[in-house]
């Protein structure tokens, strides 16, 4: 399932309720972003883990938090705390083998 925040709440509640979770951090304007979109979609709807949408324009103080400045960038949470991080786009068999490499770790 894949969830675009809609408070920090919410996002905090994401990041401790859930372990492991996958969180993009996106700009709607980044066509990056964008073209990447139906990759996480199908991700997300795989089940693996879920995955949760972070969006600058609306929360730039959680892509401060993380020290997120580029677009979009993914990162695995376990026991609430940044894991994995990865900046950039993906094809889905890099995403799928990135994120069991980090569960795994």
């Amino acid at each position: 399932m894949l969830t675009q925040i809609e408070s920090t709440e919410q996002f905090e509640s994401a990041v401790n309720g859930y372990s492991p979770l996958l969180v993009e951090f996106f700009q709607p304007w980044c066509k990056y972003c964008q073209a990447f979109f139906p990759t996480l979609e199908e991700f997300a709807a795989q089940g693996t883990i879920p995955v949760i949408q972070v969006s600058g324009e609306e929360f730039p103080q959680i892509f401060d938090a993380y020290g997120v400045d580029s677009y979009p960038t993914l990162i695995v949470f376990r026991g609430g705390q940044p894991f994995a991080k990865h900046a950039g786009s993906m094809p889905m068999e890099e995403l799928k083998n990135w994120v069991e490499e980090a569960l795994q770790a």
